[in-house]
């Protein structure tokens, strides 16, 4: 079973946003095909936005003046390194199954189908009895339904699959896209100081959160290349770990390009103690349609096998 485990619970701190929104001070008129505000109208860059950044605006409810102007530049280099804010502004739809390997062992596997233009989400996944599981839910207010084993839930087993349901969307899709994040809400970016690993140079950027989502005591380094401007890992210290327990690092690697958006289909855990197996996090059936089709937001409509 495939609970939101407490080592994969990354950034669950997040109250993700759910359809980018115009930031503070941009004009509102009709945005061009792209998603971007006309030439005329755009406002300009930040002063500590990296040259050719794309980065314009922040969503609202991020407070730039309580985080670290080199820390943003560097997020927002790692952004444009992914394409840019803008060609995720422009992500309609996003398909995507998250499993989880410790060696030659499949922990668990979740398909997720998240419709970002409604904040509509659909997961399935197998429980620890081994019945399919299918969680539909509307992500702003959290209500929705679910099935096992095609049979509608009700009562305190719905809630708590509504629970489970919302709890995997924030960690998995946290996992694929967090530098797209890193201007969310109540998060705060500090410099980290540089490293080098393997002969490259990394800057790291601190994320922590300010008193938002299921776990705001989650603390993130985002370790970014000095010359590709690429995350090349991530490392967490969860609110849950003892104080004793090291950091976790995984490595983020096998980047694909889907249309303008770049995202690395593979986690590697690194640096484990003890010379155990480490995590290996894989993304498969990743997809960026235009739309879903009509009725897969809800439990009972059928649309793939179940989830092993």
């Amino acid at each position: 079973m495939l609970t939101p485990l407490r080592i994969l619970t990354g950034a669950a701190a997040l109250a993700l946003i759910l359809v980018p929104v115009p930031g503070r001070g941009q004009t509102s008129t009709r945005p061009s095909k792209s998603g971007a505000p006309p030439a005329a109208t755009r406002p300009s860059a930040p002063d500590w936005a990296p040259p050719g950044s794309d980065i314009l605006t922040f969503p609202d409810g991020f407070d730039a003046t309580l985080s670290d102007p080199r820390a943003m530049a560097l997020a927002a280099s790692a952004q444009d390194a992914m394409g840019g804010l803008r060609a995720w502004r422009d992500v309609a739809a996003l398909r995507f199954a998250f499993v989880v390997n410790k060696g030659e062992q499949t922990l668990g596997r979740r398909l997720h189908y998240w419709d970002r233009r409604s904040g509509r989400h659909r997961v399935e996944m197998t429980d620890s009895e081994g019945r399919h599981l299918v969680i539909t839910q509307d992500l702003a207010t959290r209500k929705g339904e679910a099935t096992r084993s095609g049979k509608e839930l009700g009562g305190a087993e719905l809630s708590s699959a509504l629970e489970q349901g919302y709890g995997a969307w924030v960690n998995d899709s946290y996992w694929l896209v967090m530098p797209f994040k890193a201007f969310d809400p109540g998060v705060r970016l500090a410099f980290g100081g540089s490293r080098t690993r393997e002969g490259r140079r990394y800057h790291l950027v601190k994320l922590s959160f300010d008193k938002v989502g299921l776990t705001p005591g989650d603390v993130y380094h985002a370790w970014i290349n000095s010359e590709t401007r690429q995350l090349d890992y991530w490392s967490y210290r969860l609110q849950s770990m003892k104080k004793d327990e090291p950091e976790s690092l995984f490595a983020w690697e096998d980047w694909r390009a889907f249309g303008d958006v770049r995202l690395s289909l593979t986690k590697r855990q690194v640096d484990v103690p003890g010379g155990e197996p480490g995590l290996i996090i894989r993304f498969e059936e990743v997809d960026l349609p235009g739309a879903f089709p009509e009725g897969i937001f809800r439990a009972g409509q059928k649309v793939s096998a179940a989830a092993p």
